[in-house]
């Protein structure tokens, strides 16, 4: 493992959830970290630095945090069971934001961007890089706040451009087929396939905006099986 602390931090405010706490779970609904350096790191025998129980414990963990914001913050993440490894870096460019991103109290305002991310990593020896520019907070789990995203992602010969908005990443399934009839906007799916050997070659890539029929016939097929409001 590495040598270094797990966590270090000029200032951090938090929530914690008291109905999570009697479930023993630990849900925090709002992080607000300035100044952070953090090292995540999971062990090839699954053991995570962030267990705060047992160090050989590996099962799942009870703390969840829904969402964060950072002002001036650098994340490591290591797998050694993978392996991946990944470094990112946040700040806050937007003055007006910058209190309301420091205090855990205050309601977000994803409006606009204000908030810079920069990462780098490696997937086994294949590395990327890239960067994206989001809202005062990011959400992960369990807040239903979205979130706006405009950025880029860079591995080899392959380049993805990202511009929406999401809400909880962690639980990201699918995409909005309600949305899609209502705006009439497609997506497009950037698809890629790479050679047999990471970080070697690509086969081949493009950017794909499937047909209006298929959310049609999704939405017609949730109709089915959802209750009507009201029933």
């Amino acid at each position: 493992g590495q040598d270094q602390p797990m966590a270090s931090a000029k200032k951090i405010e938090f929530s914690v959830s008291l109905r999570d706490l009697f479930h023993r779970n630990i849900l925090i609904p709002r992080a607000a970290i300035t100044d952070a350096n953090l090292l995540l790191e999971r062990l090839a025998d699954d053991r995570k630095n962030w267990i705060l129980s047992d160090a050989s414990d590996t099962s799942p963990s009870t703390f969840r945090i829904s969402t964060l914001s950072v002002n001036n913050g650098r994340l490591r993440y290591v797998d050694h069971g993978v392996p991946f490894e990944l470094l990112v870096k946040a700040s806050t460019f937007d003055p007006a934001a910058e209190e309301k991103v420091k205090d855990a109290d205050a309601k977000p305002s994803n409006t606009r961007y204000s908030t810079r991310y920069e990462f780098q990593g490696k997937y086994h020896d294949a590395a990327f890089s890239g960067k994206a520019l989001t809202g005062e907070v990011i959400s992960f789990q369990e807040s239903g706040v979205p979130f706006p995203i405009k950025g880029n992602l860079i591995a080899g010969a392959t380049k993805l451009d990202v511009e929406g908005s999401v809400a909880d990443a962690a639980n990201i399934t699918g995409i909005d087929v309600t949305r899609v009839i209502r705006t009439g906007i497609l997506p497009q799916i950037n698809t890629g396939m790479a050679g047999r050997i990471a970080g070697v070659g690509q086969v081949g890539a493009g950017l794909v905006t499937p047909p209006m029929e298929c959310f049609e016939g999704a939405i017609a097929g949730l109709a089915q099986v959802s209750p009507a409001v009201g029933s």
